[in-house]
């Protein structure tokens, strides 16, 4: 980004990709209620349909191996689609001109809690269930430090 905050990026894959940033280091506000968070990361999402068969089968499996790689469903455009944790990356987080909104009618939203939302360059398309986020998490444990626990704490 330039002084005059230009963004000046390339990216070689355009398309969906799936919020990677935890969400409390999203919703962080400054005392005059702005957010705090300078950039996001980001997995590209992935055609699962143009793996070999055998690939499909084992991402399907839902299971810790292979670290790497996580079957996240269906997605619009994409049809059932993948991530790989070694192609993470990451914008920073004014490209998406964010702001704190309150989401009072959500069934998750806690109440007085203000949630980061996007006013440009980004959709929401949906959001991984609360099991497969702790597959994510044991994936990412096992990826990064090859360290897999026997016995995950159940949730």
């Amino acid at each position: 980004m330039s002084t005059s905050g230009e963004l000046n990026a390339s990216c070689d894959q355009a398309g969906p990709a799936m919020l990677a940033t935890h969400g409390c280091v999203l919703d962080k506000a400054t005392g005059s209620g702005r957010s705090t968070i300078e950039r996001l990361q980001f997995l590209p999402l992935l055609a699962l349909g143009q793996q070999d068969r055998n690939r499909q089968a084992l991402l399907r499996r839902e299971q810790i191996n292979p670290a790497e790689a996580m079957f996240v469903g269906t997605v619009p455009g994409i049809g059932d689609a993948f991530f790989l944790l070694s192609e993470i990356y990451w914008l920073p987080a004014t490209w998406f001109d964010p702001e704190l909104l309150l989401y009072e009618e959500h069934p998750d939203a806690e109440e007085g809690s203000r949630y980061l939302t996007a006013r440009r360059n980004g959709d929401r398309l949906g959001r991984l269930e609360d099991e497969r986020i702790d597959l994510l998490h044991q994936k990412m444990r096992a990826f990064w430090t090859r360290s897999i626990e026997r016995n995950p704490p159940n949730p």
